[in-house]
């Protein structure tokens, strides 16, 4: 019996906290890692080059591992929010990505239409996770002078104003050169 006349328990009730709150300080549960970052171009190519184009379509992949002290191993971890971000100094493109259930995370996107250095970031936090931050840097270059089309379809209103414009010159040169003068006097036939 407790001395001031209340009840005695077997058991705290904080024990649970205590032990699960030092498991995740010691890192004994709830450790994160990031292994094989991939990227690459969506129609195939080498992993992870230094560079890109401009609206090209890029595959990134990921695979992200929980260790478990019970199994003494690193098993695939499971997440439906994990996102990617696609920063120069703000995000432009942010996924979630998908995983396969067994910690492979990938996604596929478009890049912008905006050239520059970016980094493939994600920063993960979760409530009794370790925080998990990873970025790989790329950079994004425009279209070389000779990539571009030579003749957009978009813009066949200015090229047809444009030919029309050349040929009423042309008319207006033709019929000012060639017009005879009708204001002139007519010579007179009595000399």
């Amino acid at each position: 019996m407790h001395p001031a006349g209340g009840k005695s328990h077997a058991k705290s009730g904080n024990e649970d906290l205590c032990v699960e709150l030092s498991k995740w300080v010691f890192q004994e549960r709830g450790r994160l890692r990031a292994r094989e970052l991939k990227h690459k171009l969506a129609k195939g190519g080498p992993f992870n080059p230094l560079q890109y184009r401009i609206k090209d379509e890029v595959t990134f992949s990921v695979i992200l591992e929980e260790y478990k002290l019970s199994e003494q191993a690193w098993v695939p971890f499971t997440a439906d929010n994990v996102q990617l971000e696609l920063v120069m100094i703000d995000p432009y493109i942010r996924n979630t990505l998908k995983h396969d259930g067994k910690g492979t995370y990938t996604a596929t996107f478009a890049l912008p239409d905006v050239y520059g250095v970016f980094k493939f970031r994600i920063n993960y936090h979760k409530k009794g996770y370790s925080n998990l931050e990873l970025a790989q840097q790329v950079s994004v270059h425009p279209y070389r002078h000779n990539e571009f089309e030579r003749f957009l379809p978009v813009a066949f209103p200015y090229y047809t104003s444009a030919f029309t414009v050349f040929a009423a010159f042309f008319i207006f040169g033709v019929v000012f050169l060639y017009q005879r003068d009708t204001d002139a006097p007519a010579a007179s036939a009595s000399s």
